[in-house]
């Protein structure tokens, strides 16, 4: 390329400074070849296909830790209806959600929605022992059967009933072998264990991992 430059009143033309080969060189310099572009999208490929699992992995962990929270909330509200009160509450655990039962109105007053995808087990009424099917159960006609069968009850100072079944013992949720309720998502080894404590009424939980 070449360019016109003034000298006093006469005007004279310069040549660029730079050759072809020196052009071809600057512009290798500022920019980007193919393979190394390749290079930063492989780059990129793998960090995302880490990133994925670790982030399902953390989601599904977070879903647990939540659900174990809620089943705490629950026996503690209970708990602080039958002290506050000083009348008897039951909580019912149903397949949709954990239900506080007043024996007096016969109504349910409260009620703690079981997360989409997280299923738990009644470790105190048996092996594998599932949760009361709600799915036709009225909210204003609380089932017999779930009262009596799928409860427990806290009384005015704020202990806990288990009724015709046992607390798990506080060994075996150390050992981290069984619990009172073990909560855990469809295909997953990680289970979130709750032991109820029947003197005081209160609850703990933690992380197991468990073989499918």
């Amino acid at each position: 390329m070449e360019r016109n430059e003034r000298i006093g009143c006469k005007w004279r033309e310069s040549k660029s400074r730079y050759t072809e080969k020196e052009k071809e060189k600057v512009m290798k310099k500022t920019g980007f070849t193919l393979i190394e572009i390749m290079v930063v999208l492989v780059i990129l490929a793998i960090l995302i296909g880490l990133a994925v699992p670790m982030f399902s992995l953390f989601s599904k962990r977070r879903k647990l830790e939540n659900a174990g929270r809620l089943f705490q909330a629950a026996t503690s509200t209970a708990r602080s209806y039958a002290v506050t009160r000083q009348k008897r509450f039951k909580l019912v655990f149903a397949e949709s959600a954990l239900k506080i039962y007043n024996p007096e109105t016969n109504k349910y007053e409260d009620k703690f929605t079981i997360p989409v995808g997280v299923e738990y087990t009644i470790g105190f009424k048996g092996d594998n022992a599932t949760p009361f099917d709600d799915s036709a159960e009225s909210p204003e006609s609380p089932s017999p059967t779930a009262i009596t069968n799928y409860a427990i009850e806290f009384r005015v100072d704020g202990s806990i009933n288990f009724g015709q079944y046992t607390s798990v013992s506080y060994s075996e949720f150390v050992q981290d072998r069984k619990a009172d309720i073990m909560i855990h998502q469809k295909g997953e080894t990680t289970r979130v264990f709750i032991d109820l404590e029947p003197a005081c009424g209160r609850s703990n939980w933690k992380f197991v991992e468990k073989n499918k």
